[in-house]
């Protein structure tokens, strides 16, 4: 019995079948052939002429007609059944069984419609699994993981917890960063370094453009090497050429990398340890790694980008059998190491501590040091009734009445977060709860005021 999975990611659509991963299909398609032509044929042809292309499809999944003569009636779930359709006809003659691997911001009328759509394929599907639960199973660590995916119009980042059992907990959309935002901005600045010095622009003729777009991905590798490489776009008899550097990258999808950052540093909880994963894909883009080093606390790995469609064509049998509907797996077991061929997480950057001190043992606030204790120390603006408080004086604009509490235990000492105007570890969110160290400083709201936590024996 051979088991397939399928990942619907739009940057291309891949397909595992017993742990073997097969060649992305990108969520592209040409809507003036027939029959349609979809995946890498489609994306090649994009540019030369937009108006027949569309590779929204996956993203926007709905029944809505869409407009336009090309698009002859047909909705996106009808481009989408095709396009799914087409990838089918390659493997139904060996798969038996399929698994489709989803991102978490998928809503539940989108897998009904992927559900219409298998059944008509006769597509032997069993569930749906979350793509970032899929992937933690195949991570050899342990803790929380974030799993930062790049799709065509978005970044997708999962927060999932990994212990026994991989369990999916939060996840946060940057709605802008996806593939196709960076490619945009940074054709924007090629064609204005080439008409800044060559007089040509590379957007102004369809093949032109066409050809910068196909080249990006090579010349982006190019950069992870070198600190600068060559553009070239031929047109007629002529070779136009311009150097760009791996900084004018950087600097030019600086609003993009701002929102996935903060995206992932909404998932984060300061003071705990944290693995951010990224795939081959988001690896590539210049300057994106040094900006994640910015966090602390934060291991970086890497890991393919066919990790979670691998690993959920090898998971052992997780869905109920029903006539009638199909389960969304949000929580799966941990996969053994070496399990799935070819998947191995390497190592980019070790966790960085804001401090290296141990665990505090008193809060200093107005040159006065509290004590902490197995009982909690509640900060407010109060009146405070617990026993054990600190009562924050005078005007202090951000600070809410019941703000935090401070607790040491044997296992460390952390902050409690209670309040409506959030707390924040060297600049970074508390969310929920955060480990404190000696010499860490906690900023309670905006503008609100500090406190240093100290070792006093």
């Amino acid at each position: 019995m051979s088991t397939t999975a399928i990942h619907i990611n739009d940057r291309g659509i891949l397909c595992a079948c017993d742990g073997v991963v097969g060649q992305p299909s990108p969520g592209y398609a040409l809507l003036d052939r027939e029959p349609i032509v979809f995946g890498a044929p489609a994306e090649r042809a994009a540019r030369l002429d937009p108006l027949i292309a569309n590779n929204r499809f996956w993203d926007d999944l709905d029944d809505r007609p869409l407009l336009g003569r090309a698009a002859g009636g047909r909705s996106h779930a009808d481009l989408a059944f095709l396009h799914l359709k087409q990838i089918w006809q390659e493997l139904k003659e060996r798969a038996t069984r399929v698994r489709c691997v989803v991102p978490a911001s998928v809503k539940g009328p989108q897998l009904a419609l992927l559900l219409g759509m298998a059944r008509e394929c006769d597509l032997p599907l069993e569930g749906f699994i979350d793509a970032g639960v899929a992937a933690a199973t195949t991570w050899p660590g342990s803790g929380r993981f974030l799993h930062v995916d790049l799709h065509l119009h978005k970044t997708l980042i999962t927060a999932v917890g990994v212990g026994e059992r991989v369990r999916r907990e939060r996840w946060e959309l940057a709605a802008s960063a996806g593939w196709s935002g960076f490619v945009d901005c940074w054709m924007r600045m090629i064609a204005r370094e080439f008409v800044a010095q060559t007089r040509f622009d590379p957007l102004h003729q369809a093949v032109s453009e066409q050809h910068l777009f196909d080249h990006l991905p090579s010349l982006l590798e190019a950069l992870l090497e070198d600190e600068q490489v060559e553009v070239q776009v031929p047109f007629g008899a002529e070779n136009h050429r311009v150097t760009l550097t791996r900084e004018q990258f950087a600097h030019e999808a600086e609003t993009l990398y701002a929102e996935l950052l903060l995206r992932v540093h909404r998932l984060r909880t300061a003071g705990s340890e944290t693995t951010i994963a990224i795939s081959e894909r988001l690896a590539s883009l210049p300057g994106l790694l040094a900006r994640f080093a910015e966090f602390n606390d934060c291991a970086i790995v890497r890991g393919p980008s066919g990790a979670a469609v691998a690993a959920a064509s090898l998971l052992e049998d997780l869905w109920q059998p029903s006539q009638d509907t199909v389960q969304l797996l949000c929580a799966a077991p941990r996969l053994a190491e070496g399990t799935v061929p070819g998947v191995e997480w390497q190592a980019l950057q070790q966790a960085r501590h804001a401090q290296a001190g141990g665990a505090p043992t008193h809060v200093l606030y107005r040159g006065q040091a509290i004590a902490l204790r197995a009982e909690p120390l509640v900060i407010g603006l109060g009146p405070i009734s617990s026993r054990h408080r600190l009562q924050i004086v005078g005007a202090a604009a951000g600070v809410s009445r019941l703000h935090c509490s401070v607790i040491r235990t044997a296992a460390g000492a952390f902050a409690i977060d209670h309040s409506r105007y959030g707390n924040w570890l060297y600049d970074e969110p508390v969310v929920g709860r955060a480990t404190l160290r000696a010499g860490d400083h906690l900023r309670l709201g905006r503008p609100g005021i500090t406190l240093e936590l100290i070792t006093s024996e």
